[in-house]
């Protein structure tokens, strides 16, 4: 943007558009925008940081989802069991597929 303002104040003093070229330099965000540097950074580490919460999040939906499907699949071996009137529910577990008990 600004190589854009550059270009269309060709008829600018010089010393303006060294003023222009200074403030691209040191002061503005090197994607041409007219952000300043240390907003345009901070940015950045405000966008990392968000990909690195998005990440815990999703590892943390992750396991919920598998810790109720776990609870679920427990929960279809006791219906099994009741419905059937086994007693030795601990013993159904490995007959469901289950391999490890509610505990």
């Amino acid at each position: 943007m600004v190589k854009a303002l550059q270009g269309a104040a060709q008829n600018l003093p010089a010393d303006v558009n060294q003023l222009i070229d200074q403030l691209e330099r040191h002061c503005l965000a090197p994607e041409g925008s007219l952000v300043t540097k240390s907003a345009y950074y901070d940015l950045q580490l405000a966008r990392e940081e968000m990909s690195r919460e998005r990440l815990r999040y999703l590892e943390a939906m992750a396991i919920y989802c598998e810790a109720v499907a776990m609870v679920e699949e427990y929960q279809q071996a006791i219906s099994v069991a009741n419905h059937g009137r086994i007693r030795d529910v601990q013993g159904l577990y490995p007959q469901l597929g289950l391999k490890n008990s509610p505990q």
